[in-house]
């Protein structure tokens, strides 16, 4: 009897915890939802204009994802704070890290990306992979620009060849 009720008591903690996290979320607003904006969704999102910590499939008008998120997300304006895996939208925004595809007119990192950005218009503060798009721009590159305008305003590939004009490319920029 103690070992069940002992499994009992297990089982309800257990259980207590994966109460904060959720597998679907579907939301007309962040304050119209089933869920508040404080819980993970782990799972399927379905969004007007949603705003969870989310991971696995995101799809939605507005994506508004919070913490560390994962996944593919679809939708006109896919916004993370953090981000690894697949947006494709209209305009795409990291406002912390980024690691994966972003597809879409417009795509921003704030700080760090590692993977790949097509776009017509590609920026983030460092780039660890390649951007293609119209217009690319990142302060620290590792790794390759093509498009018509190219810009890395630290890239030490060139140095100071000719009196740093080098930050500037057209149709392809790169520093390994």
């Amino acid at each position: 009897m103690k070992i069940l009720l002992n499994t009992g008591i297990i089982l309800f903690c257990v259980m207590a915890a994966k109460a904060q996290e959720a597998g679907f979320q579907f939301a007309l607003f962040p304050e119209v939802a089933i869920h508040s904006v404080d819980t993970p969704i782990h799972g399927l999102t379905l969004n007007v204009f949603g705003q969870n910590e989310q991971h696995g499939l995101t799809l939605g008008i507005g994506n508004w994802m919070t913490g560390e998120s994962s996944g593919l997300s679809l939708g006109w304006l896919n916004r993370a704070e953090s981000y690894h895996g697949v947006q494709l939208g209209l305009v795409n925004s990291t406002v912390e890290n980024y690691s994966g595809l972003m597809l879409g007119f417009g795509n921003s990192a704030g700080k760090s990306f590692t993977g790949m950005q097509l776009g017509a218009v590609n920026y983030a503060k460092t780039v660890n992979g390649f951007q293609l798009g119209l217009f690319n721009y990142t302060d620290e590159l590792q790794g390759l620009q093509i498009g018509a305008i190219n810009i890395a305003t630290k890239n030490t590939w060139f140095g100071d060849w000719p009196n740093k004009f080098a930050a500037f490319f057209p149709i392809v920029n790169w520093s390994f």
